[in-house]
């Protein structure tokens, strides 16, 4: 929460579209992630992106500070996660 409210004070309002997630719910949105999944531990956002520009000043932002980076058209999602959350190949950046 932190680290959303200040890159909330620098950048202006971002819009969340997925936050924490039940195991059960992941795997029903997320077949690739399934139960154990990112959202599943808390640590991982998806923030909308309005266009191209606000991508880039995202990812500009959010890049040297988490552990996972996922760019898409539409959202990036960005994590905290590492090797005690069970997830090993951190920090990673990739494209949907």
């Amino acid at each position: 929460m932190d680290l959303l409210q200040s890159a909330r004070s620098l950048l202006g309002p971002l819009s969340i579209t997925s936050g924490y997630r039940c195991p059960e719910h992941n795997q029903a949105v997320s077949k690739k992630t399934g139960l154990n999944g990112p959202h599943t531990t808390g640590k991982a956002i998806d923030i909308s992106v309005q266009d191209s520009q606000h991508r880039k000043q995202l990812i500009t932002y959010f890049a040297p500070i988490v552990t996972g980076l996922g760019i898409a058209k539409s959202f990036i999602h960005i994590d905290l996660l590492d090797e005690e959350d069970g997830f090993t190949m951190r920090p990673n950046s990739w494209v949907y």
